[in-house]
């Protein structure tokens, strides 16, 4: 499983250009992980390690590439790759969301969501669009959405019938990765994105995915809880470099 590939199938940038051994993602204003740059050589087997790094004029060509895209440059470091991850902090790049990729395969017989405490539907109901903008998903991030191409679905999680919590659920091959769960600050600790998971995993068995994948920042702390207790084990991790303000 490759949780990068997922992750740019279900949660995908504008576009992409290869610079050299980079992607280079142009993101629209959609958050750091579709505007972001990753080290991907082309050559089969090849991965940054302490000795194999990234040539110094590919990094300068991403940046440039990156400033011409309006962005600020942000590298994204995956597992392994500690000589890229100290080129740019040696240029000043300051490390940003240590996050951790959680998967779990889909087994029959897991539980049912509650009745009526969520419920799948796309396209994104106007209660649904509104609880992602308030709570930090706004108009860029939810065009991502509108531009995954596999089957989809958003899910509305509810709370003494009232709806208060939002996620979206998208596969790629059969994995389904989740992005983009948040729930109302009134309504937390109270078992909305659980019962938002369990009804979006029903979804997602009923369109053949065998496989779950998330992406957490390590200091969201009640996520991580949630997603251990469900079961999920850790697959992979990552952090960004971004360019600091002279």
């Amino acid at each position: 499983m490759d949780p990068y590939r997922i992750s740019d199938a279900t949660w995908p940038p504008v576009g992409c250009t290869r610079i050299g051994d980079f992607i280079v993602r142009r993101g629209a204003g959609g958050g750091g992980r579709v505007s972001s740059a990753s080290w991907e050589p082309a050559a089969q087997g090849a991965h940054d390690t302490d000795g194999q790094e990234a040539e110094t004029s590919q990094i300068d060509a991403a940046i440039v590439a990156m400033r011409q895209m309006s962005q600020v440059p942000q590298f994204q470091i995956r597992p392994h790759q500690r000589a890229l991850d100290r080129a740019l902090a040696a240029r000043g790049f300051a490390k940003l969301d240590p996050t951790r990729v959680f998967s779990m395969p889909l087994a029959d017989g897991q539980e049912a969501p509650a009745p009526l405490r969520a419920f799948c539907h796309w396209p994104p109901l106007a209660i649904t669009q509104e609880i992602w903008t308030e709570n930090g998903v706004g108009p860029a991030r939810q065009a991502i959405m509108q531009r995954a191409k596999g089957p989809k679905t958003a899910v509305l999680g509810r709370l003494d019938e009232h709806p208060v919590g939002a996620g979206y659920f998208a596969i790629h091959d059969d994995i389904v990765m989740i992005h983009a769960v948040v729930v109302e600050k009134r309504a937390r600790q109270k078992g909305v994105a659980h019962n938002m998971i369990a009804e979006g995993l029903r979804w997602a068995k009923t369109q053949g995915a065998r496989h779950l994948l998330l992406a957490v920042v390590e200091d969201n702390l009640p996520a991580l809880r949630l997603y251990r207790k469900l079961g999920l084990t850790d697959c992979s991790a990552y952090h960004y470099r971004r360019e600091t303000a002279a």
